[in-house]
């Protein structure tokens, strides 16, 4: 929030009004939800984003929103009680509150995946600061190394200049991007825009007034040279510079103003040295206009012309912000404007932190495979590798490299029997655990395999039919075969492939052969899934029940052919899987699963071909092997290729409410309630109880939440049987209640359900 600043007896007497908490401006928005507040607005030129759902593309109703007061009228900096000359005493205490703020942010978001920051006037003043507390905060190992480089007594720059803070932070940091995005580190993006901030210091406000707030502490925290710059002119345009420098390019940043604001010039003006009551006053009220927009234009230029992530939204006219972006939304152009600076990133963007973390499991997994692999082939020819461990005295870098590839392809080659099997382990396990430990547990209710909630398995890449589609997020065709839900759904994958896969792996004989129907099982299940399915799912589980499918028909066929097999037949376990899975499992779908099983089935008894191995000084069999038939195979691949172009085209249509991950894990329910009903659990004096009108079928409201897939049927049942009031699958809209009203979230013990209320499009005329 803005609210305007003082610094002196004569500031803080204007400003008196704003020096305590504003009670009354905000107890008339409690109790009331951001759509709420916008439907009771009237001719208030106020907006609320928070009610937006879309703004430059984005959904602001998905965003948890968090409105930060405003009462030490120091722009969020200050660390100082102070008397002034009139007697009153000032706490410009705003550095505690903005670090309070800081502090109850990671405490209560501790696994942000985009953070938007916004300021009015004095709000948009904080924003460089609050951005780079919120930057600093985030975890990340070279960012917290270059934090505190400034002031380290470590002096890089005598090895290599470019080794040194300044270069580090600038050319590193800045322009690759790399804070906080490493890969297999967290990434979040922040977005910046500033309203109308009171932005230009003059020379006298810096040399006569701002020691009043004391920002020095604050300014430390930031690593801001204070002490060298608090004396210059272009202050402002030196912290900005300074923050930027400070975060990545990928976080972008936009300025809004009018260029005719009087709100802004008043303050220059007072900055300046001179008060409308002044004698030189009237001068200088009518020539700060053309001086603030002159120094304001210049500043803002040189901070834009050294950042590319910065952008500016100029307004022709007079004016100054309210509150939620209100008079830039009423230009045409804006909505294209700051779509570039609050839209989240694509998938290989920087925001999506699973993109480095699914190529560096993918990459760890490929050499455990060919470590595996390679440790069989050296001991298949004869390689001692003990002579190179055991070799004694000064080692080149070369020999010292190669000894240290010996000793890990010897630890892989007892995994040499299954190396597929070991690298599908390994990518599973990396992927699954840096998940968690990126974004924690959901509640078990909404995700009983206990893992993430709905859009954290979206962002790691879950097959979703409709974001493949209307998004053309094919990769999730690929992402989805290597991501658990759970850490039940983990256990059911790893458990099966060390009892079951890996042996299956051994007894085909041919780790490539293995790897090929592993593929073709993977693949297909998440292209049939993407065609005829909806919601999402996962499909490790699908992969080791389609495998196990292959092992059961393979095996059924070589024990026609041989007297002895090793082939795995696990009926039971797999059956098992499959139900328990289906019935408490809600991210692996049972289509999937079953579709893995017809796949596997259909790739033993139809693709693999058995061949016996002979010894070469003996006519007797050493081992079976199993080769795929190309024709067969081939046929497949076609059929895959039509799915593709399928999803690709457009031609398959799923369900668009999938477009918002949150759904997936849930079920659309509703149920429509009476006015009176609605009213005693929104409170007597909510807007939406006024706003409802009486109906003689009591249907006058429409409730619609998402019920998680395991209580959605007992909620039904429940609801029809005991409450009285019929609780239904489906959505608000579809039943004529068109027009959207409020939004209410519910809390009982530790769980919360959010809740949306309709009303019929007849009571428009009565909406207030």
């Amino acid at each position: 929030m803005g609210g305007g600043a003082c610094w002196d007896a004569d500031t803080c007497a204007i400003q008196q009004g704003y020096l305590t908490f504003p009670s009354e401006k905000m107890d008339a928005f409690l109790g009331y939800s951001c759509s709420e507040i916008n439907a009771g607005k009237g001719d208030s030129e106020i907006n609320m984003l928070c009610a937006e759902s879309s703004v430059g593309g984005v959904d602001f109703t998905e965003y948890n929103t968090l409105v930060v007061p405003y009462c030490t009228q120091d722009v969020f900096v200050g660390t100082k009680t102070i008397a002034y000359d009139d007697g009153s005493t000032v706490n410009h205490m705003g550095a505690a509150n903005t670090m309070s703020v800081i502090k109850w942010v990671f405490e209560n978001f501790p696994n942000p995946s985009h953070i938007v920051l916004t300021g009015c006037s004095a709000g948009g003043t904080a924003l460089p600061i609050a951005y780079d507390l919120l930057n600093s905060k985030l975890p990340n190992f070279l960012y917290s190394f270059l934090a505190v480089c400034p002031v380290s007594r470590l002096s890089l720059s005598d090895i290599s200049p470019m080794l040194s803070c300044s270069y580090l932070q600038k050319y590193i940091v800045h322009y690759n991007g790399w804070t906080r995005s490493p890969p297999g580190m967290k990434s979040v993006q922040i977005s910046t825009v500033a309203d109308s901030a009171v932005y230009l210091t003059p020379t006298y406000f810096l040399e006569n007034a701002l020691s009043n707030w004391d920002p020095q502490p604050i300014m430390k925290k930031i690593n801001f040279p204070y002490n060298k710059y608090k004396d210059d002119e272009e202050y402002s345009s030196l912290v900005w510079n300074h923050v930027l420098d400070r975060g990545p390019n990928s976080d972008k940043w936009g300025f809004i103003t009018h260029n005719n604001d009087p709100i802004s010039q008043m303050y220059y003006q007072y900055m300046g040295g001179m008060y409308a009551g002044d004698d030189d006053g009237g001068r200088l009220l009518e020539d700060a206009a053309t001086s603030w927009w002159n120094s304001l234009s210049a500043s803002l230029s040189y901070v834009q012309s050294s950042h590319k992530n910065m952008d500016t939204f100029i307004m022709d006219g007079e004016g100054h912000c309210t509150f939620g972006w209100y008079y830039a939304m009423q230009q045409s152009d804006f909505d294209d404007w700051v779509k570039d600076i609050v839209r989240e990133r694509a998938v290989l963007g920087r925001t999506a932190s699973s993109a480095p973390l699914f190529i560096s499991a993918v990459i760890l997994g490929s050499l455990v495979t060919l470590g595996a692999a390679y440790g069989r082939q050296r001991r298949a020819t004869g390689v001692d590798e003990g002579i190179l461990l055991a070799q004694e005295g000064k080692k080149s870098p070369k020999q010292k490299l190669q000894s240290y590839l010996v000793a890990a392809s010897s630890f892989l080659s007892r995994f040499q029997e299954y190396p597929v099997t070991t690298g599908y382990l390994t990518i599973i396990t990396f992927y699954f655990w840096t998940m968690l430990l990126y974004a924690g547990f959901a509640h078990p209710v909404n995700n009983p395999s206990l893992g993430p909630r709905a859009d954290t398995l979206s962002s790691f890449g879950i097959n979703n039919p409709t974001l493949i589609v209307y998004s053309s997020q094919l990769y999730r065709l690929l992402t989805a075969g290597f991501l658990c839900s759970g850490i039940l759904a983990y256990g059911v994958v790893v458990i099966t492939l060390i009892r079951q896969t890996r042996y299956i792996e051994k007894a085909l004989g041919s780790s490539r052969e293995f790897l090929v129907m592993g593929t073709v099982i993977m693949l297909g299940s998440n292209l049939i899934y993407a065609c005829f399915a909806e919601g999402a799912t996962c499909s490790p589980i699908a992969t080791v029940i389609g495998l196990n499918a292959l092992s059961i028909l393979v095996r059924k066929k070589a024990s026609s052919a041989l007297e002895n097999t090793t082939v795995p037949r696990p009926l039971c376990w797999t059956i098992t899987v499959f139900v328990v899975s289906a019935l408490f499992f809600p991210f692996n779908s049972w289509i999937i699963n079953l579709t893995s099983a017809i796949i596997g089935a259909l790739l033993g008894y139809i693709v693999l071909d058995l061949s016996q191995t002979t010894d070469s000084e003996s006519t007797e069999v050493n081992h079976p092997t199993y080769s795929a038939k190309k024709p067969a195979l081939k046929g497949i691949l076609v059929v895959y290729a039509v799915m593709l172009f399928l999803l690709a085209f457009r031609i398959v249509r799923p369900n668009r409410v999938y477009m918002s991950p949150f759904l997936t894990g849930c079920d659309l329910a509703y149920v429509e309630l009476p006015a009176d009903v609605a009213g005693s659990f929104y409170g007597e004096q909510r807007r939406l109880e006024e706003n409802a009108a009486d109906d003689d079928d009591g249907g006058t409201l429409c409730a619609e939440f998402c019920v998680p897939h395991i209580a959605g049927r007992p909620l039904i049942w429940g609801a029809d049987s005991y409450s009285g009031y019929s609780v239904s699958q489906g959505r608000c809209e579809e039943n004529g209640y068109d027009t959207h009203v409020a939004d209410k979230t519910f809390t009982k013990a530790t769980y919360s359900v959010d809740v949306e209320i309709f009303t019929l499009s007849d009571n428009n005329d009565d909406q207030a």
